[in-house]
């Protein structure tokens, strides 16, 4: 972040996540905004063609559809609304994890208190 016209925005719907960055990132503060707002609110204040690199770390792995659908109301967003430029990239970070795995097979086991027996 050694440019000096380098600006990022960090974006999350739960103030304690957005406290945590700001504790990770101290030494970069001055060159970060953090905002507390879901994802779509904030990618629909979006202008046209302004966004470099969008880093998408969106939903949790559980329950897998509603995070599904969460990214495909963004990728409406991003493209209806043209917010990329026009070399600008899209990065989405999906973790691959066995939690999805375990609800599943428990769900057609049980469908009461997935998650607490689980964790």
């Amino acid at each position: 972040m050694t440019n000096k016209n380098t600006k990022l925005y960090t974006i999350d719907i739960d103030d304690r996540h957005i406290n945590r960055c700001k504790i990770m990132t101290e030494d970069f503060k001055y060159k970060i905004s953090y905002f507390v707002m879901s994802s779509e609110d904030c990618l629909n204040r979006c202008l046209e063609r302004t966004i470099d690199l969008l880093y998408l770390d969106t939903g949790d792995m559980t329950p897998i559809e509603d995070t599904a659908q969460l990214h495909l109301r963004e990728a409406k967003i991003i493209v209806e609304k043209n917010i990329l430029k026009d070399d600008g990239f899209i990065l989405i970070d999906v973790v691959s994890s066995c939690v999805p795995k375990k609800v599943v097979k428990y769900q057609t086991m049980e469908k009461q208190n997935i998650l607490y027996r689980i964790f």
